[in-house]
C-alpha cells in the first residue's frame, strides 16, 4: 500500500506513465513502493516496473533492488506469476530459484516507446508537421470542448466500443480502455471532447493526479472522420500549457506511425524502450498469462471454462 509519503515521493520523481499508479492500479492490482521500483500485486501476479525512480544510475540499483524484491515474494504461496517490464534484461532465474519457469520474453522495440511532451521546449506547436497539423484541424471544423464528467454519455460508450472491437485488439487491450470506470468519479479527470456539427466524434480522458504532471490515458475517434486526434492532441498541448503543466504524458507509441504522430508536435522526449518477461509458478495451470491485467484474465479464463466446459 502506497502512504502518503510515498505519493510526495513519486509525484516529484515520475517521469514515465509506467509509474503512474492512479491509473495502474485499476489493472494491476493494489499498487507499493520496494525501495525505489513501483510494483502491484493483484492476489495472483505481481507485477514490476522496471523504470526506477531514480535515474542516475538505473542499471546497478535495479539489478540488486529487483532482486531484494524476488527474494521477499518468493517464498509468498499467493504469488503464481511474476510480470516485468522494464529497461534491463533482468535473469530473474537468479533470485527465484527453480520455482517458476520463462513463458514470455519480448525484446525492446524501438518504436514502442513512452511519449512525454516538454511543455517549455521553444519548438511547441511549432515544427512543420504540427503547423500542418493546426491548419487541418481549422480547415475541417472541429471543435474541442472540456468537460469534468461523472458517467460515461452513450456516445462515449459507443466510441469506447467501436475502439476495443477492433480486430487488433485483445482482451488486455479492451479492458484498458474500460479501466477508465476505476477513475471516473475523480475529481482529477478532464474530458477533452471533439464534436462536429454537435456531434461526439472523439475524445480523450486526461487526468492531473500528479501536480503539473498530466497524463492522457485513452483516447477513442470516429475513424471515419479526418484529423479528430490532431485537434485534441492541440487543445491538450495549449491547455496545460496555459496552466503552467511542466509536461504532459501522451503514453506508448506501438508502432512507427503513431510514434511519428505523437511527436510531431515538438518538445517531444521519449524512455528507453521496455523489455517484458513473464514467469509462471510451475505448478500453476492457466491458460490466460498473457494477459497483462487481472480484469482480462479473470475473463479470459472465464470464457475458456464456458468454452471447454470445465469447472
Amino acid at each position: 500500500m502506497l502512504n502518503q509519503g510515498n505519493i510526495a515521493k513519486i509525484t516529484q520523481r515520475i517521469y514515465t506513465s509506467d509509474q503512474d499508479f492512479f491509473f495502474g492500479a485499476g489493472l494491476y492490482g493494489e499498487p507499493f513502493l520496494f525501495k525505489d521500483i513501483l510494483c502491484y500485486f493483484d492476489g495472483e501476479t505481481l507485477t514490476i516496473i522496471g523504470y526506477p525512480f531514480n535515474q542516475e544510475n538505473p542499471d546497478i540499483d535495479l539489478a540488486e533492488e529487483i532482486h531484494d524484491l524476488l527474494s521477499t515474494w518468493e517464498t509468498n504461496p499467493s504469488v503464481k506469476i511474476i510480470n516485468y517490464f522494464g529497461i534491463a534484461n533482468y535473469d530473474i532465474q537468479k533470485s527465484i530459484g527453480k520455482h517458476f519457469e520463462s513463458v514470455y520474453f519480448l525484446e525492446p522495440n524501438a518504436d514502442n516507446v513512452d511519449v512525454i511532451i516538454d511543455l517549455s521546449d521553444p519548438l511547441l506547436l511549432k515544427t512543420s508537421p504540427a503547423k500542418e497539423s493546426i491548419r487541418a484541424v481549422k480547415h475541417r471544423g472541429i471543435l474541442v470542448l472540456k468537460s469534468k464528467r461523472n458517467y460515461l454519455t452513450h456516445h462515449h460508450i459507443s466510441l469506447i466500443r467501436q475502439t476495443a472491437l477492433r480486430e487488433d485488439f485483445y482482451f488486455s487491450d479492451a479492458t484498458f480502455l474500460i479501466n477508465i470506470n476505476s477513475i471516473l468519479h475523480d475529481n482529477h479527470l478532464l474530458f477533452f471532447e471533439a464534436e462536429f456539427e454537435n456531434k461526439l466524434i472523439g475524445f480523450i480522458v486526461v487526468h492531473e493526479f500528479f501536480e503539473k504532471k498530466p497524463f492522457a490515458v485513452i483516447g477513442c475517434y470516429e475513424k471515419s472522420f479526418p484529423n479528430i486526434a490532431d485537434a485534441i492532441y492541440v487543445s491538450i498541448i495549449q491547455h496545460y500549457l496555459d496552466a503552467g503543466s511542466e509536461w504532459v504524458g501522451f503514453g506508448y507509441s506501438i508502432d512507427k506511425g503513431l510514434l511519428y504522430f505523437k511527436t510531431k508536435w515538438g518538445g517531444a522526449r521519449t524512455n528507453l524502450p521496455y523489455y517484458q518477461q513473464i514467469w509462471k509458478k510451475k505448478d500453476f495451470n492457466t491458460d490466460s498469462v498473457d494477459c497483462l491485467n487481472w480484469i482480462a484474465r479473470l475473463l479470459e479464463n472465464k470464457l475458456h471454462q464456458k468454452l471447454t466446459g470445465s469447472q
